[in-house]
Parts: C-alpha cells; sequence; structure tokens
C-alpha cells in the first residue's frame, strides 16, 4: 500500500542481541522519565484522570464485538466498509441488551472512505436501525482510527454530555466474531461468514523466500511478516457507571485510562512505548498491574520493538494473536483489539490489560482497561468471547 511505503524508515540499523537490549533498556528509561517529567510539569491534565473510585462518570463497556476479517477481495469483499459497520454496531447492542433508542452518539473509525458518500458513520447508525435523532461522527487517525473513536465516546461520558455512546470501526480495503451474510451468486441462498480468512492464504512454506518489501539489501520486513490487508468492523458499547447501573447493565470492563502520543513520522513504530506510560499514569497504575496487553502488529517488528522499549513478557502479548496472522482493516483495528483484549481477559482470568496501536504519521494511542466488581452484581464482571466476539475457528 503506497501509505506505508511513505512511511517505511529509510535507515536500518542490524543489531546483535546484545545491543538490542542494551537500546531497550535505554529508551525504556527514557520513556517512564518522559512519562514522569510530564506528570510534574502538569502536560498530562489531571481533568483527564479516572477516579480510582468508582462515580457516576466512570466509563463502562457493556457490549463488544467485532466481524470477522475477510481477506482482501474475499469473502466481505462485495461488502462496503458502512455496512460492516452497521453488522457490528446492531450486534454489540444486541450482545448488550440496550434498545436502538437508548444510544445518545455513535463514534467510528473509517480510514479509506472513497467511494462511501458523506458522513460514514451516520450511514452506519442508520443502517444498524439507530434512530436519525442519534448524533454521529467519523474519525481519521489512519490505524488508530477505531481506539481514538473509543477514546472519544469516553471523553463525551466523562464530560457528561452523554451517557450511552457506540464507539468502534469499520474498513473495507478490498471495496471482537458476529456472522456476516454475503449475498449468494445467481440467486443462491446468503453465505455466512464466521471465521477471520487471513490465514487461510497463508503458505508456510513460501515465508522464507519473501522478498524485503521496503528495503531490498538487507531488508527484514516481507509480505510474510506484515499484517494482511483485510475488511471489518467492530463497535463497543460504553455506558455511564449510573446508566448502567439504572439499566441493569452487565458490565464487561471499565475504561481507566487512555492517551496519545506522538514523534517523527519515521519513528511511528516505536510510538506506543510512549504512549502505555501516559495512560497508565493516567489511570494512577503501574506497569506491573497489568496483567495482558494487546499491541497491533502492523508489522511484526512493532509488537517485538515495543515489548524490548516497555519490558514486557512475551507471554503476556497478543496472547491470541495479532494483525499479521488475523488481518488489520485498518480503520477497525483500534477498536477490535480492544475487543480482543476484552476477551484475552476473561480467558485467562486477568483483571487489567491494555491496548495500543501505532497509526500513520508517528502517533499512537493505548487505552487501559479494568475489570472489576460493580454494586449492581456484587461479583467480578467478564467478557465472554462467544458471547462478545461470536464463534470463530480462530477462537478470537
Amino acid at each position: 500500500m503506497q501509505f506505508l511505503r511513505v512511511l517505511q524508515p529509510k535507515r536500518r540499523v542490524r543489531l546483535t542481541k546484545c545491543a538490542a537490549s542494551n537500546m531497550a533498556s535505554i529508551c525504556a528509561t527514557q520513556l517512564r522519565d518522559h512519562a514522569t517529567d510530564s506528570l510534574a510539569e502538569g502536560t498530562i491534565p489531571a481533568a483527564l484522570d479516572l477516579p480510582s473510585a468508582h462515580t457516576s462518570r466512570d466509563v463502562c463497556i457493556v457490549g463488544a464485538v467485532r466481524t470477522p476479517f475477510g481477506a482482501f477481495q474475499g469473502s466481505l469483499a462485495p461488502l462496503s466498509a458502512t455496512h460492516l459497520g452497521s453488522l457490528a454496531i446492531k450486534a454489540s447492542l444486541e450482545r448488550a441488551g440496550l434498545h436502538p433508542s437508548h444510544v445518545q452518539e455513535v463514534i467510528m473509525g473509517n480510514v479509506i472512505s472513497a467511494g462511501l458518500g458523506q458522513a460514514p458513520a451516520r450511514q452506519a447508525a442508520l443502517g444498524a436501525g439507530l434512530p436519525p435523532t442519534t448524533v454521529c461522527s467519523t474519525v481519521n487517525k489512519v490505524c488508530a482510527s477505531g481506539m481514538k473513536a473509543v477514546m472519544l465516546a469516553a471523553q463525551s461520558i466523562q464530560t457528561g454530555t452523554h451517557d450511552i455512546v457506540i464507539a468502534g470501526g469499520m474498513e473495507s480495503m478490498s471495496n471482537e466474531v458476529t456472522p456476516v451474510q454475503v449475498p449468494g451468486k445467481q440467486g443462491a441462498m446468503p453465505t455466512p461468514v464466521m471465521t477471520d480468512e487471513a490465514l487461510l492464504k497463508v503458505k508456510p512454506d513460501k515465508l522464507r523466500s519473501l522478498p524485503p518489501a521496503f528495503v531490498m539489501e538487507g531488508g527484514t520486513v516481507t509480505a510474510g511478516n506484515s499484517s494482511i490487508i483485510a475488511d471489518g468492523a467492530a463497535a463497543l458499547v460504553l455506558v455511564s457507571a449510573e446508566r448502567a447501573s439504572e439499566l441493569g447493565l452487565r458490565v464487561l470492563a471499565h475504561i481507566r485510562g487512555y492517551a496519545d502520543a506522538a514523534q517523527e513520522p519515521q519513528d511511528f513504530s516505536t510510538s506506543p512505548a510512549l504512549a502505555v506510560p501516559i495512560a497508565l499514569a493516567r489511570a494512577r497504575m503501574q506497569q506491573q498491574d497489568v496483567d495482558y496487553w494487546e499491541i497491533n502488529q502492523a508489522f511484526s517488528v512493532v509488537d517485538l520493538v515495543n515489548q524490548q522499549l516497555l519490558g514486557l513478557s512475551p507471554d503476556r502479548v497478543n496472547v491470541h494473536g495479532g494483525a499479521t496472522a488475523l488481518g488489520h482493516p485498518i480503520g477497525a483495528s483500534g477498536a477490535a483489539i480492544i475487543v480482543r483484549l476484552l476477551s484475552v481477559l476473561d480467558r485467562h482470568n486477568g483483571k487489567s490489560g491494555v491496548a495500543t496501536i501505532c497509526n500513520g504519521g508517528g502517533g499512537a494511542s493505548a487505552i487501559v482497561l479494568q475489570r472489576t466488581y460493580t454494586a449492581a452484581e456484587g461479583s467480578k464482571t467478564t467478557a465472554s468471547c462467544g458471547r462478545h466476539e461470536g464463534s470463530s475457528s480462530s477462537g478470537l
């Protein structure tokens, strides 16, 4: 894809394992110091910090779903991004147990909007059966669009603007898993798509022979260790704690903190390591408090380098797979990894997690989730993978 070529770093340095470890240690220390200095200088606004105790403006996730990710020109290719978005929005509401009339706002990420017409988020919302009084906005923060949509929805709830907001992302690069009906050919019955398709086209015996994609001499980034172009959508239902209690909703998790960060465009791959410390500081949490991590794999190296920079244990990162295997529908991925994180926390009995994603232009976003006890339920809330990401052979 052309925009990935533009953002690919022009320089590449091959490091020994020892040198890489030393560099990671130095960078991680500098990043922690940067976050600490920012807090001391007041550049991380206290007003955006989420309180340690529950309040009426606490942000609760009560529904989360993603479609399967279709391969480029695969089963989902006939469907537009807004159609996929409608399916995700509708399914998220059904699984949250809410009527469309409850929703006050919809915020959806979308990157490649050419050909969709005006107001993609609005189209997706109306297509899902939401009333015309629902306020809608479309966000484009490249790969982080879906996560930024969730962050903006959280802000809408924290500020008291709205109580029930749906946020997510949608992308059709051909044109957390709810079945998608694809129209049959020549009058045939629609075909349900239940699984991610990207891996179906992979030929393991050819991976080692793939040439470098960007740096021809000595390059290590190939089509085989890069994210797979895909179609898909994801949506989450966010509700204020007060409204969740009034409606008796089952809370999957609370949003404890979030942050954006940016640096030189060519260094986009390490930007998650800048956003994470700020998000954790706003959540009043330490890195050791986090049980599981989702780092979007725009390229496999993004996952690896941020593990090094942050000093993370590999067995706690992307434990259900990443975009290299599952696909990367860029407008949806930021929301989809939040849905996946909910699934991971449930399956592995984790209490807290962080999802982070880099984006073109040198930026990144990060969000902190926590599963907690609620007064209404009196027990730890869970995010059921079967209910909230649907049935899938990929286990996602």
